[in-house]
Parts: structure tokens; sequence; C-alpha cells
């Protein structure tokens, strides 16, 4: 009987214990998923709503607000506006900028931005919108994927399932507020279709990797995958040629050889199908280019592309070929920010396929198909000669799967040494800290200058009641920043810090990119626009010249005319502007005072109009 109530009293002590063991673990579970729980609460309907309407804010605002920005911005926009002008086949399949082919890129956007402009007419704003429209898909299509493949099926745990719908939630919000996609999110240039057409691509080929392996989809499903991957890398190869093609084969080369799958997986791709749907999407136009003129593609393929590669262009590219190889490592902190200081840790301390919630194997593949992704398409731009901040913009897809990963490997980090653990923790609060810190600076140190530094045609100054506004904005926007990066750290749970940190981001990135980016965009080419709708006042007759310190293509977009370009104190330039003047003998010439100083010695000037630092004038070419 004694006997009898100690195992009544040992098994009652057990019972608490476990019962007390499973509060624990359960409270810990939450604990670390607190922040991705409560997202996770939000239904996917939802979700994709507040997705929308945030993209919508963020980048649709101000689209109209700014004049056009040098030199892409405004050669596209210009080259749509005469494709519409033109009204003839030959104008809709070769663009034209200034009177003149533009090799530069392929066709689809300028079809997309003509078609935009066609249905709301020519506007800053209709130019922008469907960088916008690309920008917003991409987050959606990011969204899509990681709700697929982060929520496990394999597991019944509401906790994992509301972690994984956080992740991909917070990661699809931490995709629309990177730099690199919301700054081009509002312009009127290729990158952002582009970046929607390869990630498109990347995913479609990592879904099917990710059904072969999971068994989840018949093979002729999985083909369908590879044809999906086929139609956009087609799309890609319409917007900008090889390089849409050339980054997702790349990665996923890479991708198979890391693994040794490659010879497998290449012979269940149903290779005639695809390269067929290739054919059919970006053939026709390439071939009825050819048959009109043969210059173009030639241009294009070997100016465009092969030399850009090999030989630095338009300045656009680093002279110590060491610093151009480590250009794109500062760049990608920078544009990725801020989930690219995360991504450092995670690259330091890698999680545990165990201790991650997610179907088996999943989780590997993921984050090596994210990576390789990374570092392929940084790595290969590394190496060109020619190099722009947005050429790697088609990682920030990568930036988002890896960093929704880093969200769900936290308990990883038990098995991470404490000293490597330590330093990547300071890594982390130091690159948070320091870019923030530079977000927040830079344009403060701009606005207390009082104008842009750069302007083509002259600087406009701030406005003095609104600059005051966005710098009371950015003070305040950058001590919430601080605030939620101390109470993420106070939280100590790497989910708590992220969603802290990208709270107080997006605020931070609101206030810049609708209140100072209008404001800096104004000053820098506010002179161009109004000189550009003054000239369109002007009646055809006589010819428009441009004689200043810099070029402002932008200007032919407003004055909705051809005007031909000549920069002061380069020698050719001076030579070919006073023979075409010659030629002409009389002109509307735009120019500054130190130009008016050097035509009044050869011609009868009268001042039209003066608009901040440039003065239209209209110059006839005096008897000898």
């Amino acid at each position: 009987m004694r006997q009898s109530g100690i195992h009544v009293v040992f098994i009652t002590r057990m019972g608490c214990r476990c019962r007390n063991f499973y509060v624990m673990l359960i409270s810990d579970i939450f604990g670390r998923y607190y922040v991705l729980a409560r997202l996770g609460r939000i239904s996917i309907l939802r979700q994709r709503i507040l997705l929308i309407l945030g993209c919508a804010a963020l980048f649709g605002v101000w689209l109209t607000w700014a004049p056009l920005t040098e030199i892409d911005e405004a050669r596209f926009t210009e080259a749509s506006r005469q494709m519409l002008a033109a009204h003839t086949l030959h104008g809709y399949l070769i663009p034209q900028f200034n009177g003149e082919p533009r090799y530069q890129k392929p066709i689809l956007y300028y079809w997309i931005q003509a078609g935009s402009m066609r249905l709301f007419g020519v506007r800053e704003w209709a130019a922008r919108l469907p960088s916008a429209v690309a920008s917003l898909l991409l987050v959606l299509l990011v969204h899509l994927f990681l709700l697929r493949w982060l929520v496990p099926r394999e597991s019944p745990d509401p906790a994992r399932v509301q972690a994984g719908r956080g992740a991909a939630f917070l990661s699809a919000a931490a995709l629309a507020t990177m730099p690199m996609v919301a700054i081009w999110a509002h312009a009127a240039v290729t990158d952002p279709t582009l970046t929607l057409f390869i990630t498109g691509t990347l995913l479609a080929l990592l879904q099917a990797d990710l059904k072969a392996a999971t068994g989840a989809a018949a093979p002729r499903r999985v083909r369908h995958w590879y044809l999906a991957a086929a139609a956009c890398a087609a799309l890609a190869f319409l917007t900008k040629g090889p390089v849409g093609v050339v980054l997702p084969a790349l990665v996923w080369i890479i991708y198979h050889l890391s693994r040794g799958t490659l010879r497998a997986t290449a012979r269940t791709m149903p290779w005639l199908g695809g390269i067929l749907l290739f054919l059919l999407i970006a053939a026709p136009w390439y071939m009825m280019v050819y048959k009109i003129d043969p210059q173009f593609l030639r241009h294009f393929f070997m100016t465009e592309n092969v030399e850009r590669f090999t030989s630095t262009m338009e300045t656009h590219g680093m002279a110590n070929r060491l610093w151009g190889l480590l250009y794109y490592l500062p760049i990608s902190l920078l544009l990725l920010f801020p989930a690219s200081a995360f991504l450092l840790y995670d690259l330091v301390t890698p999680g545990d396929e165990k201790s991650v919630p997610l179907d088996a194997g999943v989780f590997p593949r993921l984050r090596r198909f994210g990576w390789i992704w990374t570092a392929g398409i940084i790595g290969i731009f590394s190496f060109s000669r020619t190099q722009l901040p947005h050429y790697i913009q088609a990682v920030s897809g990568a930036a988002a799967l890896l960093f929704a990963l880093y969200l769900l490997r936290q308990t990883a980090l038990e098995r991470v040494s404490a000293r490597c653990r330590c330093w990547a923790h300071a890594a982390r609060l130091t690159v948070l800290a320091l870019f923030g810190a530079f977000f927040v600076g830079a344009p403060i140190v701009v606005m207390w200058r009082g104008l842009s530094p750069v302007s083509p045609l002259g600087a406009l100054p701030f406005p003095p009641a609104v600059m005051s506004v966005v710098f009371v904005l950015l003070l305040t926007s950058g001590a919430l920043f601080l605030l939620g990066l101390v109470i993420g750290m106070l939280r100590n749970t790497p989910s708590s810090l992220a969603g802290w940190v990208q709270g107080a981001w997006t605020v931070l990135l609101a206030v810049l990119i609708l209140g100072f980016a209008p404001l800096f965009i104004r000053s820098q080419y506010g002179v161009s626009a109004t000189v550009g709708q003054y000239l369109s006042t002007l009646p055809m007759q006589p010819p428009v010249l441009c004689y200043s310190e810099h070029a402002s293509e932008s200007v032919v977009f407003y004055a909705r005319r051809t005007v031909d370009f000549y920069l002061q104190h380069r020698y050719e330039a001076d030579e070919q502007f006073f023979q075409k003047f010659t030629r002409l003998r009389s002109a509307v010439i735009i120019t500054d005072a130190e130009g008016v100083a050097r035509l009044s010695a050869d011609a009868n000037l009268r001042v039209l109009r003066t608009i901040g630092p440039c003065v239209i004038v209209q110059a006839t070419m005096r008897d000898r």
C-alpha cells in the first residue's frame, strides 16, 4: 500500500513536470514566433490587400509630382511618346529618340509604356506607371511563392503555420521597402519589368524542382512550370535582351551542379516545348527588325551587350578593377537594406533543417537556391566593366526569400557557438545603425545645402516651408528607426528585432520616397521641365539648339520637338555647335550667361525667357 502511494506521488510529480515542460515549450515557440504568429493570424486575403494598399501608397503617390530625370527616364519616355506620334508600323517596331533610332533596348518596355500613355495621356505618371505595377506584381508573386513553401503541409501545428504565414507577409513587405525596389518603382526604366520577369523565371524553375523533390505534383504538372519559366525568360529577353536569359540559366546550372543533379534534371525538362514557346514569344520582333534594319540588332547585341560588359561605357564603371570587383558588395548592402543586415547574419550562422518548421527537404533547397541566386547575379555583374547600381536589381527576390528563411530558423541559433553568434549579432547591429544613419543623414545634408548638388541646366532652391516639414519628418522617422532598433535588441529575439526594425524602416522610407525625393528631383530637373514646356509653346521653326555645360535630354520630352545638344568647353562640341549655327543662320538656343557672352560676339540675341540660371535666346547670325 505504501509502495503504491509512492508510485502515485512519483507519477503525479512526473505529470506536473511533463505539463510544465510542455507549457514552457509552447511558450518558447510562441515567444520565438511572437511577431510572426501575430502577422500569421491575418488572413491571406487581408495580407494581399495590405500589400496592395501599401505598395500603392509607396510606389504610386508621387509618380506625377516630380519631372523626368536623366538619362534613361527621359530617353525611354520620349521614345515611347514618339512611338505614339508616329502612327506607322516602322515607328512601333523601332523606337526613336530625338529623331534617331534608339538601339539600346528591345521593344517590350516601349510597348508597355506607350500603351500606358495612350490610356492615361502623355504624362510623367503614365510613363512611370508600368514600373510601379511591375514592382507591385513582384511583391505579390514572391508573397504567393513564400506562402506555398513556408507553411508546412506535413505539420498541423497552428503555431508553425502562423509563423510561416507571418514570415511570408513580413518578407514581402521587406521586399517592397527595399530601396532597390522602392526607388526604381518610381522610374520610367526597364529594370522593374526585367526584375519581374527574371524573378518569375527563377521562381518557376525553383517551383518545378521543389514539386519534383517533394512529390507534390505529377511529372506532367512539373513540366508546366518549366514552360512557365520559358515564357518568363522570353519576356525578359524581349525586355532587355540576353541578360534576361543568361542570369536565370546561370543560377539554374550552378544550383544543380552544386547538388549533382544537373544531368538528371535536364533529362526531365520539356526542351522542345520550352524552346518553341520561347521563340514564339521572343523571335517575331527580332526577325522583323532584322529585316527592316540589320544595323539595329548588330548595334544592340555587340555594342549594348558585349562591349558594355567588356569595356566601360558612358563612364559607368571603376577604373580600378579591384574596386570594380568589390563594387556591388556595399551597393547590395545599401540597396537591400534592412533585410541585408539579417542576411549577413544568416550567412555567418546558417540554420539547421531540423529546427526549421518546413516540410522535409524544402529548407536546404530554398536556402541553397537563394544564395546561388544572389551570388550568381552579383558575381556576373562584378566582372562587368560597365556598372550601375540597378544592374543587380534581380537579387531582390532572392533577398526576400532568404530573409523569410532567416525568420523561421531561430532555433538553429542554439547550435551556433557563442563567439560566432556574438560577432554575427554585432555585425548585424552595426550595419543597421550605420546604414540607418546614412539614410537619415545624407538627405539632411543635402537639404541643409538648400538645393541639389548636381543639375544639368541649374538647380532650383528647395521650397523653405516644405523643406522644413520634410526635415522634421526625417528627424522623427530617424528617431523612430533608432527606437525600433533598441526595442528589438531589448526583446532579445530575432523576429522581434526584424519586426520592429522593418516597421520603423517603412516609416523612414515613406518619408524619403514621398517627401525628400520629389523635392530633390524638382530641384534637380525643374529647370529642364520648365524650359521644355516653354519651348513647346513656340512655333516649330526655327530649330532649337542647347549649348550649355551639361545636356538635359528630358527637355525633348517636354518640348515635344527635336533639340540638338552641344556641350560647352568640349572642343569638338563647340566647333560642331558653331558650324551648325552658322549653317542655320537663325535658331532658338538654350544656354547660360557664359553662352550668351560667347554668342553675342557673332549673333544678334533676343532674350525670350530666363529660367533660373538658364537663358533661352532667339539668335540670328550677323552678316559679315
